[in-house]
């Protein structure tokens, strides 16, 4: 995850200053990018639904239901 560290430090940026539509971007490019860390994407899910936007990351988390089922 160190790898993508300064993409995380971008995100919670966007978070903390309320730019959601750009940090909903920004998480599917980086479910794109790192779509074999399942881990690393719910923690950016939990910390959209710690931005107080919770029907964000329930949007966003369904797209990586499928990733998650599979992975069990």
């Amino acid at each position: 995850m160190s790898g993508s560290q300064h993409q995380h430090d971008q995100f919670r940026n966007l978070l903390a200053h309320a730019r959601w539509d750009e940090a909903q971007a920004l998480w599917l490019e980086l479910a794109e990018e790192f779509s074999d860390q399942l881990e690393f994407l719910l923690l950016l899910v939990k910390e959209f639904a710690d931005a107080d936007q919770p029907e964000s990351a329930a949007e966003l988390a369904s797209l990586i239901a499928p990733n998650l089922e599979s992975a069990g």
